[in-house]
């Protein structure tokens, strides 16, 4: 019996991670096109983009220490297992144990100034509006590789745009090695807001 992805993203995050700790076998599929994870006569199937977001949600697991070795075959690593972050000009100067946190902050406020936050109302929608973006800041430091998934095609336009006009970065290392690094970012819009 084979469970999809959907299935295995709607059980609790302790469910799934008893799924990963028992699991016989975690590997890469042929062609690297997502992850299986193999627990007696079931198969799970995860895609690069739901094996961030359930890595985000469950930190300690085996997933996670997994994941290091899955993300190098697929071409990155993941942003939580990076030494150093990538880094936005304006934190150059700050502690390592900051770091992250300043990426965040900076990440943050480029898309609060650059995200034309009137879109949603002026589309017609209400209420919250959700928009994940995954990206990758290569070996050089630029975006890359921007996906979204947004209610509307226009929120997912608007949302690639701010991203791609991300300024280069000084890019991320592992073991002493610059490398590819992962990111994954949820928008939210409060369309009663605007």
């Amino acid at each position: 019996m084979v469970v999809h992805v959907k299935d295995l993203k709607k059980l609790s995050d302790e469910e799934r991670n008893d799924i990963i700790e028992k699991a016989e076998d975690i590997s890469v599929s042929n062609y690297s096109k997502w992850l299986v994870i193999k627990s007696g006569d079931i198969e799970y199937k995860l895609t690069k983009y739901e094996l961030d977001v359930l890595a985000e949600k469950i930190p300690d697991s085996r997933l996670r220490k997994a994941l290091h070795v899955i993300k190098v075959q697929f071409g990155e690593v993941p942003f939580a297992l990076v030494d150093q972050v990538p880094l936005y000009e304006g934190c150059k100067g700050v502690p390592k144990e900051e770091q992250r946190a300043c990426f965040s902050s900076k990440l943050n406020a480029f898309i609060g100034d650059n995200f034309n936050t009137k879109l949603a109302k002026q589309l017609g929608l209400k209420g919250n509006q959700r928009i994940y973006v995954i990206f990758k800041i290569n070996k050089e430091g630029k975006v890359t590789g921007i996906k979204v998934r947004a209610r509307h095609p226009d929120l997912e336009a608007e949302a690639k745009r701010v991203i791609s006009m991300l300024p280069k970065m000084m890019p991320a290392q592992y073991k002493g090695k610059v490398v590819a690094v992962g990111y994954s970012l949820p928008i939210l819009l409060n369309v009663s807001n605007y």
